[in-house]
Parts: structure tokens; C-alpha cells; sequence
């Protein structure tokens, strides 16, 4: 079949990089057979993807919460254009709210839920002998009696089984340049519960790994096609396990990949010798999510670490130079202005090297979204995500018991003022 795989625009600053979901699909259905092409709304005119996607039997669109509502039109343009493709989504954002997304988008054909290369391929096989939907394990469509969910798709239990993302369907002037970071995914799943995100109900409770001789392969083949030596991994917590972390930085060591990466790291997982060895492998950068500097948050959202475990792994981190980025979210429905105000000094107490102030969101699929009545949580604007999508600057969008949007947007701004003087103080310092 011809498969026009789609990626939204993101209205965000900075680096854009490869839709790593949409490259992996892409290279299994290639490798399966299919005619697979990919339209970048990212970097393409809306004409272009449109164009793409005209001679298209199935198109196929990725999303996350901030682009949906850019991704609902383009569906709706794609629709208008082509009505008999069958229009395909995917990702997080429709994976939790897929009964909704069909009523109130009538452009949506199928929702593929949770991990997607598998059940897509079973689709695109079924489509294509006019086969009977609901035996098609992870959709949720919209047959003759009303809209169908069939039953959930088990994930994909040996990794090194899915082919390396097709990052070469997308343009190599766009995201392989000299000062490009290329990002690998390692592992999929998450071992904890974390109310105010959801990896773990998007890509499974348990952690599936690749063997880290699949992951450096990945990496060579990048240095090999791309010349590039900059890497991420996108794994939400690269050092959930730590023998893997070890196994990937060995492999790196015993190949001598002269490489700089940065990774996703919990601070109750970093021991002196891990962070040693991470060091000596490449690793320039770990983005901690502190999140709170209120023990009684960290466990009302039952992030499971503590205070004092932050403040060891920066020391550790600090010890064999490595960037610190740290990451809070303001407005946890459990804290008052004071409490917030704690985790703002608390944060630059770390002396991080950069910082990341965020504003409580609802994402679907996460506790606090589930029960956010009971938590009285509340939003305070309409259409949240595409407000959030098109300011070009950090804006609250729920209000809790404690907090409104005006105490939100202070506190936000008293941390910026902090990071500016924070600034300021260092550069005097370098001076002398």
C-alpha cells in the first residue's frame, strides 16, 4: 500500500529533531513491502504535505498533546482532499483520548493506541484485503454500529527485532548538520508512577530494553551516514537499569567512539562509579527532573526520591563535570505559594547550568489528569493546548485550590529574575 506518513509542526524554539515514532514506522513498513514516503509539516509548507498525501491510500499522523489541534487540520485538509484514504493517528495524545478524538473529528478514521509498529502493519494488511477491523489488536475506529475499540496489543518484548528509525526519508539539511544532536531511543517503558506523566500507561510498567550492542550499532551507522558525533538519548530515564548503562557505555569505550551525548537520568539511580564511566564514554549532559523542592511533594506525586538524593547526584555530577540541567514544574495541586516559592530557591540553590521553570500541565493518560476534580484542579483558559502551542513563552493553563494563573505567572517570573541574577553573579565571577 502507499503510506504517506505525516509530522505536525511544533511551534517551539530551539532544535528540532526527527520524529523518532514516525522513522521507526516508517522502517518496518518500507521493510515490509509498503511505498512509504514522509511529509514534514515541521520544515514543509502546508501545499507540500498536502501534495504528499493526495496519491496516499493510508495517511498516517503523529502527535503529542501541544500539536493536536495543528494535527486535527491537517487530517481535516488531508480528508478534503483525498476522502478515500483512510486517515490513521497516533501517539500519546489520541492513545488516551481516542473515543473523544472520533466523535469530535470526523476526519480521524483509525486510532492506533500506545505502541504503534505492529498494530500498524496488521492494519495496513487488513486494508488492504478489505479484512475485518476488529480483529486488529490496539485500534479504536469508527465502524457501522459506532465508534469500536478492540483489545490492547501486547508491546514489543525484544527491541533489537524493530529495525533502525529511516532517518532517511527526512531532509538531511534540516537535522544532520555540523551542530545537529541526533537522538537514540535505548529502551521503551517505564517502572514507575509518576502522577503528573504517562510514559509509563503509554509505553508499558515494564522496562524493555535493547541490547547495547544494538544500541552502538545504531550510533555508528548515524557517524557512518551523517558524520555526526552528537547524541541524545531520549529514553525517559536512560539509567533506570543500571547494568544497561553500563553495558551501552562499555560498548562505546571498547569500539573507541569518540562521541558527546546527553541523557534522561532519576538521581536516586546515579552512583560515583556510573557517573565515572558515563563520563569516560562521552556523556556531557544529564537533565535531572527535580520537580519539587517540597519532600511532601515529591511524594504526593510519588516521584520516590528525596531531597537529599538530588543534592547527591549534582555533587556527583559536579565532581566529573558534567552540564547539570535541572527540570521543576510550578503549580502541583498539592502546593501553595510558599511551597512553590521553596522550589524555586531550592532549584537554584543546585546551581545547575540551565534550568527549566514549567507550568503544571494535564496530560491524558496521567493520574493527575484522571482525577483532577478530586484534586481540584481546574483550567483556567479554553482550548489549553493550542494556547499553549501557539505563545511563544511559558503560560499556566490550570489553576489548583492554592494557586490562579496570576500567582502562577509571578512565581514564574520571580524564578526567572532568580536565573537572570543567578547569570549575572557568574559572570562576575568569571571575570575575576
Amino acid at each position: 500500500m502507499k503510506l504517506c506518513l505525516v509530522n505536525p509542526p511544533l511551534a517551539t524554539e530551539g532544535a528540532h529533531y526527527v520524529p523518532l515514532g514516525l522513522a521507526y514506522l516508517a522502517a518496518l513498513l518500507r521493510e515490509s513491502g509498503h511505498e512509504v514516503s514522509v511529509a514534514d509539516a515541521q520544515y514543509q509548507s502546508e501545499a507540500d504535505v498536502l501534495s504528499k498525501a493526495t496519491s496516499a491510500d493510508v495517511v498516517g499522523i503523529t502527535c503529542i498533546s501541544h500539536n493536536f489541534p495543528r494535527a486535527a487540520a491537517l487530517a481535516s485538509a488531508i480528508k478534503k482532499i483525498n476522502p478515500a484514504a483512510q486517515v490513521v493517528m497516533g501517539g500519546p495524545h489520541v492513545t488516551f483520548t481516542d473515543t473523544a478524538v472520533l466523535q469530535q473529528q470526523q476526519c480521524a478514521d483509525i486510532i492506533v493506541r500506545h505502541e504503534g509498529e505492529q498494530t500498524l502493519l496488521e492494519l495496513l494488511y487488513t486494508l488492504e484485503r478489505e479484512g475485518d477491523l476488529s480483529l486488529v489488536s490496539g485500534i479504536t475506529y469508527r465502524g457501522e454500529e459506532g465508534i469500536k475499540r478492540t483489545p490492547e496489543r501486547p508491546f514489543i518484548q525484544d527491541l533489537d527485532t524493530v529495525p533502525f528509525p529511516a532517518r532517511d526519508l527526512f531532509q538531511r539539511e534540516k537535522y544532520y548538520t555540523e551542530e545537529s544532536v541526533v537522538q537514540i531511543l535505548s529502551g521503551r517503558g517505564c517502572s514507575y508512577q509518576c502522577v503528573f506523566c504517562s510514559c509509563a500507561s503509554m509505553w508499558g510498567h515494564r522496562v524493555r530494553l535493547r541490547s547495547p550492542q544494538n544500541v552502538v550499532d545504531e550510533i555508528e551507522n548515524v557517524i557512518g551516514t551523517y558524520s555526526i558525533r552528537r547524541f541524545g538519548f531520549v529514553d525517559d530515564t536512560f539509567t533506570i537499569v543500571g547494568n544497561h548503562t553500563h553495558g551501552i557505555c562499555e560498548e562505546i569505550l571498547t569500539r573507541g567512539l569518540d562521541i558527546e551525548w546527553a541523557c534522561n537520568v532519576r538521581v536516586d539511580t546515579l552512583t560515583e562509579d556510573l557517573v565515572q564511566l558515563m563520563k569516560r564514554a562521552g556523556c556531557a549532559r544529564f537533565f535531572m527532573g527535580v520537580e519539587s523542592g517540597n519532600q511532601k511533594t515529591l511524594d504526593f506525586v510519588k516521584k520516590k526520591t528525596t531531597i537529599t538524593q538530588i543534592e547527591k547526584a549534582v555533587k556527583i555530577a559536579r565532581k566529573y563535570s558534567i552540564e547539570v540541567v535541572i527540570s521543576c514544574i510550578l503549580g502541583f495541586p498539592n502546593e501553595t505559594y510558599t511551597d512553590t516559592e521553596r522550589t524555586i530557591d531550592f532549584a537554584i540553590s543546585l546551581e545547575g547550568d540551565r534550568y527549566f521553570f514549567n507550568f503544571l500541565l494535564l496530560y491524558p493518560g496521567t493520574e493527575l489528569y484522571e482525577h483532577q476534580k478530586e484534586l481540584k484542579i481546574k483550567y483556567a483558559v479554553d482550548n489549553p493546548w493550542e494556547r499553549v502551542e501557539k505563545t511563544p513563552f511559558p503560560i499556566p493553563t490550570v489553576e489548583t485550590e492554592h494557586l490562579n494563573i496570576y500567582e502562577l505567572s509571578r512565581l514564574y517570573l520571580r524564578a526567572k529574575a532568580k536565573l537572570e541574577c543567578l547569570e549575572r553573579e557568574r559572570k562576575v565571577s568569571a571575570v575575576k
